[in-house]
């Protein structure tokens, strides 16, 4: 009788055999592959043979560490992923989340404003901590950082679509900046939505 853990188990022990690095490289593989043969059994197919056709559609290991020579594995830093799409945002949003985030904390500081609105300026810190941290999962390719950079994004969007409208008394120069937030914020959205190949599960 099929056995689908032990087959998985050999399948494991194939891929290191092969060269394939554990345990994050190997683990993400076998993440799909479950995901693989899930999918493919709810559609009908009986669990050998989705088995054998999720192993052959994630490839052997030769290609697969050819594959990984060429687009680093999440969860792994490397400069080339600054020019990834993921990476270029993580890096903006990061920056961005950090800045708000040093400003806001000087609101607590001794010489600091006097008066402030105080539940406001701790989500403010939550927020952006939040987005700094998702950030830096992003730029390693994970899917928890695409969720909550995607989250942040959403809450810039709302902030700056609120803070531009003109009836509110802020300035011109405020309201544009605020304007520009929310564009890329969802111009960031957007993207996050979309397949993007240097991200995996997390």
């Amino acid at each position: 009788m099929f056995n689908l853990e032990q087959s998985i188990s050999d399948w494991r022990q194939k891929m290191l055999a092969n060269g394939i690095q554990s345990p994050v490289p190997l683990d993400e593989l076998e993440s799909h592959l479950r995901e693989e043969i899930e999918q493919l059994t709810r559609s009908g197919l009986d669990v050998p043979n989705a088995f054998q056709q999720a192993v052959e559609k994630i490839g052997p290991a030769n290609a697969l560490n050819h594959e990984f020579s060429k687009n680093p594995g999440p969860h792994v830093f490397s400069f080339r992923r600054f020019a990834t799409i993921p990476g270029m945002l993580a890096t903006l949003w990061f920056a961005g989340c950090l800045m708000d985030l040093i400003t806001v904390s000087r609101w607590f500081l001794p010489h600091g404003p006097h008066h402030f609105n105080l539940p406001l300026g701790l989500l403010n810190i939550l927020v952006t901590g939040a987005g700094c941290a998702g950030s830096l999962l992003l730029f390693i390719g994970s899917k928890l950082g695409i969720r909550i950079v995607r989250s942040v994004a959403l809450l810039y969007l709302i902030a700056g679509l609120a803070q531009s409208i003109p009836n509110l008394g802020q300035s011109a120069d405020w309201r544009i900046w605020c304007g520009f937030c929310a564009a890329f914020s969802l111009l960031t959205i957007w993207l996050l939505h979309r397949p993007l190949k240097q991200t995996a599960t997390a």
